[in-house]
This record gives structure tokens, C-alpha cells and sequence, in this order.
């Protein structure tokens, strides 16, 4: 985007709907800005019109600061996909990146300036695999609310995910995946895949034990690492605790039963019944009832 003088105010407005229904759009208020203010000097992605919008603090407007070129110029490269707003600005000199729910229908793109004219020099193109099908994205970042993040239709794994504040609920993929909860009281749930997970600060639920091999930090607080729906499933699969705090934090086994244990290495191993699970607890040398629910 060219803006022909700094002090104009230039704008990329981002209509997530068909270009024929933008008069209707703008009624019902379904829209994601992005675009420079010349009166903050800041690019910005504002997404508090975005669609559906999962809690309060995720309507926000994120921005960072951005210098004009000696000429009046400002480059925006803008990737946009069925759930995220990714913003490069002056070939990635500052970056801003945005989850986003509209409607599936919602296609628009519609270019405007206030306070002024602005000179746009545009090129548009369709981003696709090298098979032609669309590729999911593969980071998903929460805010300082509380955000429910899940996979979206085509993950197949390789994605992470960040809840940074708030009391999020995270839902991974049933592929590899790095999950952390951030700041807060968070619910994470691992999938089928060998996951990293970890529960950061705040009083935790992690239900982890699907994969293969899940790696799991509960992280400060008092976390409780539930195993009871996946012990079942006809796969040995392993989980390894880094961090558990014996007296602090919990497993919550549900139905499954340990059938040994035993000290190997340092930490504490326990098989589970059914497919044979198990837990591995890092640095935890004694067995006894205070490790569970």
C-alpha cells in the first residue's frame, strides 16, 4: 500500500463476506480491519467485528508501530485464510498475526482511506499447496482473556498452540502438536498425536496420554493430569510428567487402575490397565495414594 504522503490516514479493510453483500455486511457488522493510521504512526489488525467472537477480550484491536518511507510509503503484505489475519508490514519489519471466525461465505476485500487519498499499487493472489488444496494454518494464538482454541477443518497436526492469559480451553489436533496454556487456569486437551504440552502458570487440567509418546509440564500451580478417557483405546502409549509436584499436584485416573509400578532412573513409572499405559513422573522417587485424586 502506497499512502503518497505521511500524513495521510490509509486503511486495508478486510470484508469477510461477498463482495455484493457489502452494504448488508456493514449493517450486521461483520468485517476485520487492517491498515495504517497516520495520526498514531501504527499498522493495526482490528478483529472486534470478526465474527463470531469466542469471549469479550477477544474483540481487540492489536497494532505496532511503523515508519513511513522518506517517499510517503508503507508496503503491507497481508496473508488471510479461513481463520487467521497475518500482517507483514515494510517486508516483515513488523508483524502482527490474528485469529479470526468469520462466516465461511465471507470472501469480500474492499480498499478505502479516511481523512485523505492514498495511491495503492495492488497485486492479489490465491495461496495453495503444491497439490492446489488449501493449506491450514499453523499457529493458533489466544489473548489475555479467556479463548477456546481447537483445530480448524484440515489441521493435520504439526500446530501450536498458545493461550497466553486467561482461563483458555485448548483442543489439539490429532496430530504432533505443541500446546501451552499461558498464564491462568486452563483446561488442554491432547489428542492422538505425541504432544507437548504445558499448562504454564495457574491451577491446571491437562488430559494428556493419547499419543505415543506425550511430553507434559504442569508449570506452577496446583495441576491435575487426567488420564481416564485414554487408557482404553488399544494403544501403549507413554506419558512422561516433567514437573510433578508430589502434595501439589494430582492424576485423576477416573475408571483405569495402576497394575505396577515401579522406580526407574530417578522417576517413578506406573502401568495402567487396559492397552498399558504409561505414566512416567519425573524425580518422583515414592509411590503412594497422595499422587492421585
Amino acid at each position: 500500500m502506497n499512502t503518497g504522503a505521511p500524513a495521510l490516514d490509509g486503511e486495508v479493510r478486510l470484508i469477510q463476506t461477498p463482495v455484493e453483500q457489502l452494504k448488508e455486511l456493514r449493517r450486521h457488522g461483520e468485517e476485520t480491519l487492517v491498515g495504517y493510521d497516520a495520526a498514531t504512526g501504527e499498522i493495526f489488525i482490528d478483529r472486534s467485528e470478526s465474527g463470531i467472537i469466542p469471549a469479550e477480550s477477544f474483540a481487540a484491536v492489536h497494532a505496532a508501530p511503523l515508519e513511513v518511507t522518506p517517499e510517503g510509503e508503507i508496503k503491507l503484505h497481508i496473508f488471510v485464510d479461513a481463520a487467521s489475519v497475518e500482517l507483514f508490514a515494510n517486508d516483515g519489519l513488523r508483524t502482527i498475526t490474528d485469529q479470526i471466525f468469520p462466516d465461511a461465505e465471507s470472501l469480500g476485500l474492499e480498499l478505502f482511506a479516511e481523512g485523505g487519498t492514498a495511491a495503492v499499487d495492488l497485486d492479489i493472489w490465491k495461496l495453495s499447496t503444491e497439490d492446489e488444496k488449501e493449506q491450514a494454518p499453523r499457529s493458533c494464538v489466544g489473548t489475555d482473556g479467556n479463548d477456546l482454541l481447537t483445530p480448524w477443518e484440515g489441521a493435520k497436526g504439526a500446530l501450536q498452540f498458545d493461550g497466553l492469559g486467561g482461563n483458555d480451553v485448548i483442543v489439539g489436533s490429532a496430530g504432533l502438536d505443541r500446546i501451552e496454556g499461558g498464564a491462568g487456569d486452563d483446561v488442554l486437551r491432547a489428542s492422538r498425536g505425541s504432544d507437548w504440552i504445558s499448562g504454564g502458570q495457574g491451577n491446571d487440567l491437562i488430559a494428556a496420554g493419547g499419543g505415543a509418546l506425550d511430553n507434559v509440564q504442569g508449570g506452577a500451580g496446583a495441576d491435575v493430569f487426567l488420564f481416564a478417557a485414554e487408557t482404553r483405546d488399544g494403544h501403549r502409549d507413554r506419558t512422561v510428567i516433567g514437573d510433578f509436584k508430589t502434595g501439589i499436584d494430582a492424576i485423576d485416573l477416573g475408571e483405569a487402575e495402576v497394575v505396577s509400578h515401579k522406580s526407574l532412573l530417578g522417576s517413578l513409572v506406573l502401568t495402567l490397565g487396559g492397552g498399558g499405559d504409561q505414566i512416567v513422573l519425573t524425580g518422583v522417587a515414592r509411590y503412594d495414594d497422595s499422587l492421585f485424586l
